[in-house]
């Protein structure tokens, strides 16, 4: 009987395990197209149907666009990403692959050419991914070759600057900032798109910064001659310093004239 029994459950369990591996496989596996929606894909239950209807609208206008793009959102584990990305998360992605968005996207556009035979060869140019992993509340972006210049460390702050907090917060309030996040980026890109040329690499303070301090470092012998030139025929001992012209000024008549004056004028 126990040997019947064995022999009937093992045709099942092997087409379990049939069935399961593929779902067990996909489930790390890097995704290469939304599943929810036209433009969204996530791994779990994290927007709403209101949210993903909301971010769909959103979206729709880069497509009309005189340079029309493609945004994708990915909400992922960081395990699908992982064999792939070998780096720190880094927020700013601009045109480089090594980050978790620009690494999907390199995957995305390998993906298509081989579907469909080099079609896609301008996808790095017009495809957007924004990818954002909840367990540890990482975002980057990979915007298309035509934008990408703009986002410099600062200016991609300054577009997610208070709703960042909320990407390390509850499920429900990742989502909520998610969203605000996406609305100001794609109302950014249909901006960036609408442009007769693309965009070009923009200034940062940091970059201002530097080359301010080159600039000073670069004056330095002109500084230097200057000083030279200016105090280089004085006699030794000559001292220019604040007390020195005070001392001066006391041992004048102007201070004699300036103490009559106030003796005159005591109240």
């Amino acid at each position: 009987m126990k040997n019947l029994v064995k022999i009937l459950c093992l045709p099942l369990l092997v087409l379990g395990l049939v069935w399961c591996w593929p779902q067990l496989a996909q489930a790390d596996a890097m995704p290469i197209k939304p599943n929810v929606s036209r433009h969204i894909y996530q791994d779990r239950d994290f927007f709403s149907q209101a949210q993903i209807a909301e971010l769909e609208q959103e979206i729709k206008p880069l497509s009309q666009t005189k340079h029309p793009q493609n945004f994708q959102i990915y909400i992922v584990h960081r395990a699908q990403i992982a064999a792939n990305f070998d780096g720190q998360v880094n927020p700013v992605t601009g045109v480089d692959v090594d980050t978790p968005a620009g690494t999907l996207k390199a995957a995305l556009v390998k993906h298509q050419l081989q579907q469909d035979n080099g079609s896609y060869l301008g996808l790095m140019g017009t495809e957007n991914v924004l990818l954002f992993m909840p367990e540890t509340g990482d975002l980057s972006f990979a915007p298309g070759g035509f934008t990408g210049p703009y986002y410099s460390n600062w200016n991609w702050k300054h577009l997610i600057f208070g709703k960042k907090h909320l990407l390390n917060d509850s499920p429900a309030r990742q989502a909520k900032g998610m969203v605000a996040i996406t609305k100001r980026v794609v109302k950014k890109q249909v901006k960036l798109s609408n442009r007769a040329q693309p965009v070009k690499r923009s200034w940062t303070w940091s970059g201002v910064g530097d080359m301010l301090f080159t600039i000073w470092l670069m004056s330095l012998p002109v500084q230097l001659l200057w000083y030279i030139i200016k105090h280089g025929n004085e006699p030794m001992g000559h001292d220019n310093t604040s007390d020195a012209w005070i001392e001066g000024w006391v041992n004048h008549e102007i201070y004699d004239d300036y103490d009559d004056f106030h003796d005159d004028h005591n109240y």
